[in-house]
């Protein structure tokens, strides 16, 4: 009887070590090892972010300020170009008219709405001390300044007496523009002269007397008298 209770045990204890023991099951290969489900994950490398650019966006160079050109004046230059005129190797520049007498002028004061056309007037030709300026209006004559300007004033004064001689029917002005004044009417063209001694100026007002009355040539006048 002992025997064969040593029997059944061999024979017991084979058949376990053929089919393992009952707590050691043999882990599902779908599954993770515990150690592989214990390991923690490894940290994924940084994403650049929106706000942080991976590399260095270039910073962009200031553009230079824009410095205004200045137009330097040469004081040897403007000397040289005086000698010259005092020696008589360059002309000195014409009197400057163009500014005593505009478009917009005649049309404020006479009321002339045509065309209008800045150009020269035959004559005298332009001097340091003479020139003239026309406003053509259309094809008529329109207006006209002549302006003298002299170093004194009794070369003024009697360049004034000549001119008024020269006029037709040339009728003295009671209250002038400046300080002596005289108007004239010939050939369609009405004429209106004074002399200023404050800038030893005489100007002569010229228009055609379909376009502006003689109180509108006055206004004309003292326009020029009142820049002078």
């Amino acid at each position: 009887m002992r025997h064969l209770l040593q029997r059944v045990s061999l024979i017991g204890a084979f058949l376990v070590a053929l089919t393992g023991c009952p707590g050691d099951e043999a882990p599902d290969p779908a599954e993770p090892s515990e150690a592989e489900g214990s390991a923690e994950p490894t940290e994924a490398a940084e994403e650049p972010s929106a706000a942080e650019p991976s590399e260095a966006a270039p910073t962009p160079t200031p553009a230079a300020p824009i410095t205004p050109r200045v137009v330097e004046r040469r004081p040897d230059v403007e000397a040289n170009r005086e000698l010259a005129e005092r020696l008589g190797l360059a002309p000195p520049p014409p009197l400057v008219v163009a500014d005593l007498l505009t478009r917009a002028d005649v049309r404020e004061l006479t009321g002339y709405t045509g065309d209008l056309l800045e150009t020269s007037l035959e004559g005298l030709e332009p001097s340091v001390d003479y020139n003239a300026i026309r406003i053509s209006a259309g094809t008529g004559y329109g207006f006209a300044l002549q302006l003298w300007q002299l170093a004194e004033i009794r070369q003024v004064t009697n360049q004034f007496r000549r001119l008024r001689e020269t006029y037709f029917a040339a009728e003295n002005e009671s209250a002038p523009v400046g300080n002596e004044a005289f108007a004239a009417t010939f050939q369609g063209l009405r004429h209106y002269a004074f002399l200023h001694r404050a800038s030893r100026s005489i100007a002569v007002l010229t228009c055609q007397d379909a376009l502006c009355d003689a109180a509108q040539l006055r206004s004309l006048a003292q326009r020029v008298s009142n820049r002078l």
